[in-house]
């Protein structure tokens, strides 16, 4: 039995990289924004990937002083990164 696959649509592949890349350039833009702070923490806990309390450890708070610098961080990037994404607020 022979099956049939569909091809990948080579087409969209250089569409999709490049706006893959528009993105991270105006996330990474954004986050350069946000006082530095908030931006530690979101660095730290979303491209580092670092646990909260690791995080903490790191910049030498605690961690719900961490946690409130994180959601202040994430609630900031959001606003920003709205008008982007076609949001509306």
């Amino acid at each position: 039995m022979v099956r049939r696959y569909d091809s990948p649509d080579q087409q969209a592949a250089p569409e999709r990289d490049a706006l893959g890349q528009e993105r991270a350039s105006v996330i990474q833009a954004s986050t350069a924004k946000l006082p530095p702070d908030l931006r530690d923490a979101v660095v730290l806990r979303d491209v580092r990937e670092l646990s909260n309390d690791e995080a903490a450890r790191a910049l030498k708070i605690s961690v719900s002083t961490f946690k409130t610098r994180l959601h202040r961080g994430r609630l900031a990037l959001r606003e920003m990164l709205a008008p982007y994404l076609g949001e509306q607020r």
